[in-house]
């Protein structure tokens, strides 16, 4: 069952995200997708083969599922976010953008723990919700970056 969650949740969020109004360039956007991805399997890396905090199951579908989460679904919910906040009128607004991503991506750490598709050893559910706020707000300073590296690019 945590397969068919977690796969439905990774096509929903690819189909939002290819029929929304993307407020980034395409090299924005791609930027951002190989970023979250690039800290995202770096990061569980670290976290489950390296310092073994938390398990993976060894099911082949429920380790799918983990691959599907970390590869697919994880940096589509960053870079959507990443549009909806270059959409943001206020402030406010772009802090219920993140949070609502927050929520999101830690409702998909929670159905992993339930359908036992990890499993936490010398873990808590709080470094979860640092590491997504963390990833959030890495991947809106360093698109920001971005964006300052490529204007100086185009006026020199």
């Amino acid at each position: 069952m945590g397969f068919a969650i977690i796969f439905f949740a990774s096509w929903l969020i690819t189909a939002l995200f290819v029929v929304m109004k993307k407020k980034l360039s395409f090299i924005e956007n791609s930027f951002v997708i190989l970023f979250a991805l690039i800290i995202s399997i770096n990061w569980s890396w670290f976290i489950y083969e390296e310092w073994k905090l938390v398990e993976i199951s060894s099911q082949p579908l429920n380790h799918t599922a983990f691959l599907i989460s970390r590869s697919i679904t994880i940096p589509l919910i960053i870079v959507t976010t990443m549009n909806l906040l270059d959409a943001a009128s206020s402030a406010v607004k772009s802090f219920m953008i993140i949070l609502f991503s927050v929520f999101i991506l830690a409702l998909l750490v929670v159905i992993s723990n339930y359908f036992n598709i990890t499993n936490a050893i010398r873990w808590n559910f709080i470094y979860d919700i640092l590491y997504l706020i963390s990833l959030n707000l890495m991947t809106y300073f360093f698109l920001f970056y971005f964006r300052k590296l490529s204007q100086i690019e185009v006026k020199v």
